[in-house]
């Protein structure tokens, strides 16, 4: 399976393409502006990949939470280029996929900066297809930092929430959202049989 995903809900912007469970490509850039940048991306990263662009057979785009426009464009994107084939499309959210490259590490936060002095939050344990294990929340700092107590691995996206949270000793590792983690998370959510998420999370 051919897969290219596409990550605009934050900065970076990044899109990359997997062929049989590798990375074949992948393009992070600090965008300045998606809607004018994305196809030229994307078809610079086909020539990566060295594949035919109707040969792709599953597009990845991100749900959030994040930016309106960049989540708005790489869903639009991703429906044009499979020609409104809903079966070609499987988004996945952002903080999934961050949580998936942490499969193996137990009990995990992945935490977002999020508006109004407030903060996202998803907690996984399984160590399978990276599903939330506790509802995913938006709650201010004191409620978030309740909610990582027994987190094995802490995780944030950005530096604000790493120095939110930073004399808490809680942050572990800062990952940003990737289109290369979110392609191989909907790979094996599909294999698995689970079906996709198609409400975006639109912020700001």
């Amino acid at each position: 399976m051919t897969i290219l995903s596409i990550e605009l809900s934050h900065r970076p912007a990044s899109i990359a393409i997997s062929i049989e469970e590798k990375i074949a490509a992948s393009l992070v850039w600090e965008s300045e502006d998606p809607g004018k940048e994305l196809f030229t991306a994307i078809n610079a990263i086909v020539k990566m990949a060295k594949i035919d662009k109707k040969k792709i057979s599953l597009f990845v785009p991100s749900l959030g939470p994040g930016s309106w426009t960049g989540i708005r464009l790489g869903m639009g994107a991703a429906i044009g280029m499979a020609e409104a084939n809903m079966e070609k499309l499987y988004p996945v959210g952002s903080l999934d996929g961050i949580g998936y490259a942490l499969r193996h590490n137990g009990k995990r936060a992945i935490i977002f900066s999020a508006t109004e002095q407030k903060f996202h939050s998803a907690i996984f344990s399984s160590d399978r297809d990276a599903l939330h294990t506790e509802p995913f929340a938006t709650l201010n700092e004191e409620d978030t930092r309740i909610r990582l107590q027994g987190c094995k691995i802490v995780a944030c996206a950005d530096s604000s929430v790493e120095q939110t949270f930073l004399n808490s000793q809680r942050i572990t590792l800062t990952i940003p959202p990737q289109a290369a983690l979110n392609a191989l998370l909907a790979l094996r959510r599909k294999s698995l049989g689970i079906p996709p998420t198609l409400s975006p999370f639109y912020e700001k």
